[in-house]
């Protein structure tokens, strides 16, 4: 199984040409049953430092090291809540035009900016995941322990949790504390 992992703003334009932007590194990670096969920040190809764009070349780049094409993965899993994606583009859109203006559903943006960026319909694919929990996952994992406490301190996460706090144990992850006070941001 192929899972694609993308963090990066949804390839779409604004009828006056703005392009949407959130959040800092887009980048993109292919895992083939579980094992890292490829992983790279779209700054490396583009040469925009903390690119916040669609992450197309670094999805690509992925791709091309596992020598697969898109139609090949199972699973796309994008690096915030869909709540969270959607508000952000309401909240963007609504100042960049009209208060009014409607606004696609977070997974219909991003499945639009797969298929313009690649041709293809990767709806059916598309997942996301909770910020804090991504993170503690990538920790936890590749950490080899059985049980753990798994603390995240990051600038934002979904839902304005700041930091996180994880009892992990029998493969099974559970957030047993949360807070809103960012350390930095």
């Amino acid at each position: 199984m192929y899972i694609l992992g993308i963090a990066g703003s949804p390839r779409r334009l604004t009828d006056d040409g703005s392009v949407w932007r959130f959040g800092h590194d887009a980048a993109a990670v292919l895992l083939r049953d579980g094992e890292l096969i490829a992983a790279i920040e779209e700054e490396r190809l583009s040469r925009v430092k903390h690119s916040t764009d669609f992450p197309e070349m670094a999805i690509a780049a992925c791709l091309e090291m596992a020598g697969i094409t898109l139609d090949q993965v199972d699973r796309i899993v994008v690096n915030f809540a869909e709540e969270t994606w959607s508000m952000l583009l309401r909240l963007t859109l609504s100042t960049l035009v009209q208060p009014t203006t409607a606004v696609l559903p977070a997974h219909m943006v991003f499945a639009d900016s797969f298929r313009r960026a690649f041709g293809v319909d990767v709806s059916s694919k598309l997942e996301f995941s909770d910020h804090h929990e991504g993170h503690a996952w990538s920790a936890i994992v590749p950490s080899g322990f059985d049980e753990a406490l798994v603390v995240v301190v990051d600038g934002m996460g979904d839902n304005g949790i700041a930091t996180s706090v994880y009892d992990y144990a029998g493969g099974k992850l559970e957030r047993v504390a949360c807070s809103g006070e960012s350390l930095g941001f």
